[in-house]
């Protein structure tokens, strides 16, 4: 497909202004140029994409107020998907009943 111009059916009898202006060693030149700052706009396009995740997790989280967890505390649980049982469904509740939080072992880690 590279290197081939498409021409359609009506321009091979009348010659319109893009089969007169036709260049094929400035449009091979214009692609490599195109092909040369592909890996900037793709740069570009990352960073922007990391300014909206961060954006949007901030707006997400701004509510958010982080509470230090110690023993005797109360916790749900997040349950896997293997501990749901094919017969519950989708419908089936996302967390385990509430425990106790026993000991803490190392930082952000408990025992139950």
């Amino acid at each position: 497909m590279y290197g081939l111009k498409v021409i359609l059916s009506v321009e091979v009898a009348i010659h319109t202004h893009r089969m007169k202006a036709f260049q094929e060693t400035h449009d091979t030149q214009a692609l490599g140029e195109a092909l040369n700052l592909l890996p900037m706009v793709k740069r570009d396009a990352y960073i922007k994409e990391e300014i909206a995740t961060t954006k949007m997790a901030c707006f997400y989280s701004r509510k958010v107020k982080e509470r230090p967890l110690k023993e005797g505390d109360l916790i749900l649980r997040k349950m896997k998907a293997n501990r749901r049982g094919v017969i519950q469904g989708k419908l089936t509740r996302n967390w385990e009943r509430p425990y106790i939080i026993a000991e803490e072992v190392r930082s952000g880690t408990f025992c139950l």
